[in-house]
């Protein structure tokens, strides 16, 4: 399992792989050509996705944002701003 998808279980969804791999399954189930949670294979293509899809949000490394989509403050901080909560340290 990768850093980041380890920091999305443990600071986002605070549960098991088989959990998460549970509730994605149940958001998206009745929706085959427009899920509620789309799993990428990489940043570029997440950005890509979140760009081309109105509405969407994505999580992504912050090197890999680029001026296709805007960053979204959480608990009021941008990604680089100390107390930002999901640095991976």
């Amino acid at each position: 399992m990768s850093p980041d998808m380890r920091l999305v279980l443990e600071k986002i969804y605070a549960a098991t792989p088989e959990t998460v791999s549970g509730l994605i399954a149940n958001a998206n189930h009745g929706h085959p050509n427009h899920p509620a949670i789309v799993v990428v294979g990489s940043d570029d293509e997440l950005v890509h996705k979140v760009a081309s899809t109105p509405g969407a949000v994505g999580l992504v490394d912050v090197y890999a944002i680029n001026s296709s989509v805007e960053v979204v403050k959480i608990a009021g901080k941008l990604p680089l701003e100390p107390g930002y909560p999901l640095h991976g340290n």
